[in-house]
């Protein structure tokens, strides 16, 4: 999808799949936060992780920003900072309370930055209702 939307519904959906596969998120959090610990044989796995995820969301939103996708004062960089701890806050939460609806949320962070035109595209492409 031209702009990188593609992409951004993409994490949409993922945060829909996750909530369907309780255990995997339990795994996550779990391993993620134990990998916190320099000594921990998955931390330098969980360091290019983030590093990856970050980038290529980064990388993606510069797409998106180029096409007019977003607001034009946006920085993808510190935008993809932000949907990765959204996203992965949102799953240590949802281990607590399973009312949280985490595709929702994430959508919701996305649509914010989108600008008018972006969100067009957005919901050209999304999954659920639109976001008022």
């Amino acid at each position: 999808m031209p702009g990188g939307l593609g992409i951004l519904r993409g994490m949409v959906e993922l945060a829909a799949h996750n909530q369907q596969t309780p255990g995997l998120i339990d795994l996550f959090v779990r391993l993620s936060a134990e990998a916190s610990d320099p000594e921990h044989p998955a931390h330098e796995y969980f360091v290019e992780r983030y590093d990856r995820i970050r980038l290529g969301t980064a990388r993606t939103l510069r797409k998106a920003l180029r096409a007019g996708y977003l607001h034009e004062d946006s920085d993808p960089d510190r935008i993809a900072v932000r949907l990765t701890a959204l996203m992965d806050g949102l799953q240590t939460q949802w281990q607590f309370d399973r009312t949280i609806d985490m595709a929702h949320h994430i959508r919701a962070a996305i649509y914010e930055v989108l600008s008018g035109e972006g969100r067009k595209a957005f919901e050209a492409l999304a999954v659920g209702p639109p976001l008022a």
